[in-house]
């Protein structure tokens, strides 16, 4: 996980393998889009900015990429369809981590989750939907949101390249957090909810 949970990161919490920071496992760089819902763009339109709602996004293909070997973190992200072409995009990425949150004291799996309790927090998330704003060319976004409830089907997890990642959200609300300490904004208001996505992609790399 790029970004990687907080407490999951380099202090002692979390895998030891995991203890490598937001960029050397984070790719921010465009993915190709598969059967978005056709329409006008969604503007950026609230102080995150980001759309106010990114309603149904549709079935998008994902840069997929697993860090390991075990415990294992499962990285899917797109570039969301409003923000396609812009010089810094926006994305939705989807983080699945053995051992943590839903997945504590197991490792992923097919299967349906609420997101809730540790995965509404990127410190101790398992399973940590996020949205990213304006990610520039350094790897670096403007704001950073995550989910604070909805459900998640993984559909599809490997651990070689060329398996297939897969794994849906629906009607996910989100709260701005600081890209650099993950702590909750509490004086941010753009929750910017995801009614329905699906992200999909074949592993191009293990780590």
């Amino acid at each position: 996980m790029a970004a990687g949970c907080g407490a999951q990161l380099g202090d002692g919490l979390g895998p030891a393998d995991a203890s490598v920071g937001l960029d050397a496992l984070r790719r921010y760089g465009d993915a190709p889009l598969d059967a978005a819902p056709d329409g006008p763009p969604i503007a950026p339109d609230n102080a995150c900015d980001v759309p106010s709602s990114q309603g149904d996004l549709g079935a998008l293909t994902a840069s997929a990429i697993v860090t390991g070997p075990a415990p294992f973190i499962y990285d899917l992200e797109v570039t969301t369809p409003a923000s396609a072409g812009a010089p810094a995009p926006d994305q939705i990425i989807v983080e699945l981590w053995d051992g943590f949150g839903a997945f504590l004291n197991t490792t992923v799996a097919p299967g349906t989750y609420q997101i809730s309790g540790d995965d509404t927090s990127y410190e101790t998330c398992g399973i940590c939907v996020l949205e990213l704003a304006n990610v520039d060319s350094s790897d670096t976004p403007t704001h950073m949101l995550i989910a604070q409830t909805g459900t998640v089907i993984v559909h599809a997890v490997g651990t070689t390249v060329g398996a297939e990642l897969d794994a849906e959200v629906t009607d996910a609300t989100f709260e701005e957090i600081d890209p650099s300490s993950y702590a909750p904004i509490t004086t941010s208001s753009c929750p910017s909810p995801l009614a329905h996505g699906r992200l999909a992609g074949a592993i191009s790399a293990v780590q």
